[in-house]
């Protein structure tokens, strides 16, 4: 279960129960990821519709009413979330090659753009401060990758002499 409580306060609040959720084949439900806002009202969560672990479905939920706000639903899972630093824009990071980085319009729900260029399963994204580029970081291939979100233009791959890439930032 995801409980939230405001700082300064007592008062949990429930987000989201994945025994509310029952995956067909009476298996456990689980949220993949979680990531809170730059405000701090709202929290993305992605976790398998209905179980189906081919598949993605975010949700960004309000936490004053514990209520969603959007949702967006993909084939193929998501494996990485990041919030713009405006929290206009959730990036979903990819789950294979070539997939591309997803921008979702965080009110809506609605994919705004895809940030084409050469991509490898993502385990973690990060926005520059400005919000103009974005990382990826990958242990699949062993790199981090960046791009210039606003000229739609992958910049460039550094390859990491690491076994596991778990975080990337500016």
């Amino acid at each position: 279960k995801l409980y939230v409580r405001p700082a300064g306060g007592s008062d949990e609040r429930l987000v989201f129960d994945p025994t509310t959720r029952t995956p067909p084949d009476g298996g456990h439900y689980s949220i993949s990821w979680s990531q809170a806002s730059p405000d701090g009202k709202r929290v993305a969560t992605v976790a398998p519709p209905d179980g189906d672990k081919s598949k993605g479905e975010l949700v960004i939920w309000n936490l004053a009413d514990a209520k969603p706000v959007c949702r967006f639903e993909q084939a193929g899972r998501v494996t990485a979330v990041a919030f713009s630093p405006d929290g206009s824009l959730l990036a979903l990071g990819p789950d294979g090659p070539q997939a591309g980085v997803k921008l979702i319009d965080t009110k809506t729900g609605v994919l705004k753009q895809t940030v084409a260029g050469p991509a490898a399963r993502a385990n973690c994204l990060a926005w520059s401060s400005d919000g103009k580029r974005l990382a990826l970081g990958s242990s699949f291939d062993k790199s981090v990758r960046v791009w210039d979100v606003e000229k739609k233009k992958f910049l460039r791959a550094y390859e990491v002499e690491l076994g596991t890439v778990l975080a990337v930032a500016f």
